[in-house]
């Protein structure tokens, strides 16, 4: 599910933009920069970071646009398409269940 929020999630230009937002599951060799200043770090660092246990993490959702990897549950939005503070955004919603 997806939610708008002002200054939250992906920036909503990203989306208006896209040729394909596709929702699927963890891709080899997944790597995300959750903020700004900080490192691309490896899907299983992320993971650990979050404390996502072994068990859930074949199971999180990956959201790409263009083939690019912009969100995963659990973890949150890539710092290059996160949504600035004051703009309109788009906020994926999804909650783990056993």
């Amino acid at each position: 599910m997806f939610k708008r929020a002002q200054g939250q999630g992906i920036d909503e230009r990203h989306f208006l933009a896209a040729n394909e937002c596709r929702l699927d599951l963890r891709p080899p060799g997944l790597r995300l920069q959750p903020a700004a200043g900080r490192p691309r770090r490896s899907f299983k660092n992320l993971c650990q970071e979050a404390a996502i246990p072994d068990w859930l993490r074949a199971r999180l959702p990956v959201l790409t646009i263009d083939g690019q990897v912009v969100w995963v549950g659990g973890i949150g939005a890539d710092q290059g398409f996160a949504c600035p503070p004051g703009r309109a955004g788009v906020l994926p919603v999804w909650h783990a269940q056993a």
